[in-house]
């Protein structure tokens, strides 16, 4: 459990009590005494910014400024002004001096979040100032000196930004002397009720509503979901949710979180220690990098092979499992589970069962899509998507549906497809 000494933001709360939220805060709590620079890594709304703010309130610095600056969110020529300053009329609009975050954070902490998306030229100055605790202002003759303690946040792996010259080597080492990864969402899912039921509250006071409570089915939804959003995502899910529902118990029906799931598209090769052989373990590596990649276009099809063939510019999978022994079997079993149920598409899309679909039996988007084709020479994906106001793995899925069918054909390249009505 959180133990209960442990100080937030006002407003801002961390809820949780996985293993993985737990040895966050631990990690948090053993760096928080010390002035050391911190570097926060995680995926976009999983609460850094939360960690850094606790981080701040159990130091000694907390009775003094937390400033926070999202360097993705400020201009290259506006960066330098945002971080250190500026005094009247150094450039144009400068009608009067202006105090930076790294002075208005002088005693406290300076909170860096998107560090990734620093401007190299800043990145030097942003050095110069953690490593001297001294800078000008844009435009200004006087040398100010600070004391802050610097917490960065980046979703982004900064270290291939080094290897690939984007980011300075020597400010990376600079900031990254404690190392705290958040785990996303779908790493914590025991979290997801205990963090449902603090929104639903939050926005109960925040909109007027009446909710009581979330119901189990609900919860089930909310648990099996693979999260990309992370909390973030969460949060709006449940927002609209209590905005939908008014009062009562939270119902399935009441929460969206259509969209794309989850893909991991990460690739991890094991090499051995020992004596090499060269063309093995390139053997090795190529067959993983295969199984990888075709794993990854299954999970954007959401498991259609014509789809996943599409993505890859390929027209059979026998050459590929052939030569490279794909596993398509076992990529299929671990597909994440995701989007509308066979039962709900139905409900929603107007669709009643049959082996194949004819006109009769087609949703109310593909019957869109047909009536388009009729006057038009040719659909595309995108068009689809566009036209009937859907995901594009929607669309393709259901324009799939249509070919198997008989009634529009696939024209054009592998990079360039587009589907036409058949005529008889």
């Amino acid at each position: 459990m959180i133990p209960d000494n442990f100080k937030y933001a006002d407003d801002k709360p961390i809820i949780g009590q996985s293993s993985s939220l737990l040895k966050v805060l631990r990690k948090a709590l053993q760096v928080a005494d010390s002035s050391i620079s911190v570097m926060i890594e995680g995926e976009t709304g999983t609460g850094k910014e939360l960690i850094a703010r606790a981080i701040h309130y159990q130091s000694p610095r907390e009775n003094m400024r937390f400033e926070a600056i999202n360097c993705a969110a400020i201009t290259e020529t506006l960066a330098e002004s945002e971080l250190f300053g500026h005094e009247k009329g150094a450039f144009t609009g400068a009608d009067k001096p202006k105090t930076g975050k790294f002075e208005l954070a002088h005693d406290g902490t300076l909170f860096l979040d998107e560090i990734g998306d620093l401007p190299l030229l800043q990145q030097a100055k942003v050095l110069r100032a953690i490593q001297e605790g001294e800078f000008y202002r844009v435009g200004g003759t006087k040398l100010i000196r600070v004391n802050v303690r610097i917490i960065c946040a980046t979703n982004i792996d900064l270290f291939q930004a080094v290897q690939e010259k984007r980011f300075r080597r020597d400010l990376f080492y600079r900031l990254r002397v404690a190392q705290i990864p958040v785990p996303s969402l779908r790493e914590r899912k025991e979290d997801i009720p205990l963090l449902a039921e603090h929104f639903w509250k939050k926005y109960n006071k925040k909109d007027r509503a009446n909710i009581t409570g979330i119901s189990a089915k609900t919860l089930e939804l909310l648990t099996a979901h693979s999260w990309p959003g992370n909390i973030r995502e969460l949060e709006n899910a449940i927002w609209k949710a209590v905005v939908i529902r008014k009062q009562g118990i939270i119902q399935p029906d009441d929460i969206d979180i259509a969209g794309e799931q989850w893909v991991d598209n990460k690739l991890e090769i094991d090499i051995p220690t020992g004596k090499l052989e060269f063309y093995d373990v390139m053997e090795t590596v190529t067959k993983t990098a295969a199984q990888k990649i075709v794993g990854v276009a299954m999970a954007k099809s959401n498991g259609n092979t014509v789809l996943a063939k599409e993505y890859l510019g390929l027209k059979r999978w026998d050459n590929v499992v052939k030569r490279y022994g794909v596993d398509l079997e076992k990529i299929e079993k671990s597909l994440p589970q995701g989007g509308l149920s066979e039962e709900e598409d139905k409900k929603q899309n107007g669709k009643t069962d049959c082996p194949m679909i004819a006109p009769s039996c087609l949703n109310a988007r593909q019957k869109e899509a047909v009536q388009y084709l009729k006057t038009n020479h040719s659909l595309t994906a995108e068009q689809y998507g566009h036209l009937t106001n859907t995901s594009r793995r929607t669309a393709l899925r259901e324009i799939k549906e249509l070919v198997d069918s008989g009634i529009v054909s696939m024209i054009g390249s592998s990079r360039n497809i587009s589907y036409q009505l058949i005529t008889k």
